[in-house]
C-alpha cells in the first residue's frame, strides 16, 4: 500500500466510524438504569386518574350510556360522556388548514372503528377508575363493518399521489410483456414500549401537559385551539419519548380527554392507555391492496 492510499484508508475509516459503530444514545444510561423519570410519573399534589371506555362494536351508534353505577362507585369523581364532557373547538390538521366543524368531541356517539373513546371515568386513584369504567353500560345500534378490504371497499383516492401522461392503456395493450398483479400489505402499528399518556394541570388559564412528544410546537398548538387560550399559555414537558414511531407527533383524542377532565374538576388528571388501548386509540400504517400493471 504507498503512502497516499493509507491517508485515503484513514480518511474513509474516520469518516465511516459511525456508520455500524456502537454510539450511545444521550439518555440510554437514564432508561436502563431506571433514572429516566417519564412523562406521566410526575407527582403532582391532587393528582386524579381517568379511565377510558371504549366502543365493542365496529360500526353503529352509541344509542344510550348507563353511568349510574360508576358515578355511585367508590373514589369516582366524574364520568364524561358526549353529553357531559364540556365543549371544545376543533383544531387546526397537522398542516395548518382550518378544521371544517367549529366543535370537537373526543367522545364518540357515531361508532366508526372497535375501541374508539365512548366515556371516561376519573377517580381518586387508577384501581377505583379501572374498577368503575367497567360499570359503565352502553347500547348500540350496530350496523355493517367493514373488516378487510374485500369488503366492497375500492379505498380512498389521494389526488397528491395521482400523475397522468401519454397514453398509458394503448401503450400497455401494444406491449409485447405485460405484468398485472395485486399486491397486499398487512395493517401494521406502533407498539412503543412506553404507551401513550398524559397528565394534564390548570392553573387559572394556564395549561402544563406532561406528554412524550415528537412534535412539541404542533401538539401545544392543538391544546391551545381546542381550549382557546394563547399558544403561548400551553407548556408541554416531555422528559423522555420511550417509542413512538411517529405515532406520538398529535395531541388526540385521549389528550383531550384528559385536558378537558383536568379543566372540568379543577385538579390535574392522569390518563394512560392500557395494553390493548394502544392498538385502538390512533393511527398506524393502513392495510394496502395496490394493482400494479406494467407493459415493456
Amino acid at each position: 500500500m504507498t503512502v497516499h492510499d493509507m491517508k485515503h484508508a484513514g480518511s474513509d475509516s474516520a469518516r465511516l466510524e459511525a456508520v455500524g459503530g456502537r454510539l450511545s444514545r444521550v439518555d440510554g444510561p437514564a432508561k436502563i438504569t431506571g433514572a429516566a423519570r417519564y412523562a406521566f410519573e410526575q407527582h403532582l399534589e391532587g393528582l386524579t386518574h381517568a379511565v377510558l371506555v371504549g366502543a365493542t362494536i365496529a360500526a353503529g351508534k352509541v344509542t344510550g350510556i348507563d353511568t349510574r353505577a360508576a358515578e355511585t362507585a367508590p373514589g369516582v369523581l366524574a364520568v364524561l360522556t358526549p353529553d357531559t364532557i364540556m365543549d371544545l373547538n376543533s383544531a387546526s390538521d397537522w398542516f395548518g388548514r382550518q378544521p371544517s366543524e367549529e366543535t370537537y368531541c373526543p367522545l364518540v356517539r357515531e361508532v366508526t372503528f372497535s375501541g374508539q373513546h365512548i366515556a371516561a371515568v376519573v377517580a381518586e386513584t387508577f384501581e377505583q377508575a379501572v374498577a368503575a369504567a367497567a360499570l359503565v353500560k352502553v347500547s348500540y345500534d350496530e350496523t355493517p363493518a367493514v373488516v378487510d378490504l374485500s369488503d366492497g371497499s375500492d379505498g380512498i383516492p389521494v389526488d397528491a399521489m395521482t400523475k397522468e401522461w401519454g397514453d398509458a392503456e394503448a401503450a400497455f395493450a401494444e406491449a409485447p410483456v405485460r405484468v398485472c398483479a395485486a399486491y397486499n400489505t398487512p395493517r401494521e402499528f406502533q407498539a412503543a414500549m412506553e404507551p401513550h399518556g398524559l397528565i394534564a394541570r390548570w392553573e387559572g388559564d394556564q395549561l402544563t401537559i406532561w406528554e412524550p412528544s415528537q412534535w412539541l410546537d404542533g401538539m401545544a398548538r392543538t391544546y391551545a385551539e381546542w381550549f382557546g387560550v394563547p399558544f403561548e399559555n400551553v407548556r408541554l414537558v416531555s422528559p423522555y419519548i420511550g417509542g413512538g414511531f411517529g405515532s406520538k407527533a398529535l395531541a388526540l383524542a385521549h389528550s383531550a380527554v384528559a385536558a378537558a377532565a383536568a379543566k372540568m374538576l379543577g385538579r390535574p388528571v392522569k390518563l394512560v392507555l392500557n395494553r390493548p388501548q394502544n392498538f385502538t386509540s390512533y393511527g398506524g400504517r393502513a392495510a394496502t391492496r395496490q394493482t400494479v400493471a406494467i407493459g415493456a
